[in-house]
């Protein structure tokens, strides 16, 4: 199983989430630790400064964004 480590600014980031969001991240959270490409997670890599990161979309225009570090473990970032 992938492990997750969200980074400190992602901590404080997740604090001023609406509850919605939240939960909506818990969800989905549990679909990235079982398959980080899963197609309702709407993965996808980022370009630019932001490479080579990859994201994922939450409700209300909200996203995710990962770094995939080794095979298994995933460092949240923002």
């Amino acid at each position: 199983m992938i492990t997750v480590h969200p980074t400190p600014r992602f901590k404080r980031s997740v604090k001023k989430l609406p509850q919605s969001i939240k939960d909506d991240f818990a969800s989905r959270i549990v679909l990235l630790q079982q398959n980080p490409f899963n197609p309702k997670l709407n993965t996808h890599k980022l370009k630019g400064n932001l490479f080579p990161a990859h994201t994922f979309c939450l409700q209300d225009g909200f996203r995710v964004i990962y770094k995939i570090e080794k095979d298994t473990i995933i460092l949240l970032v923002n």
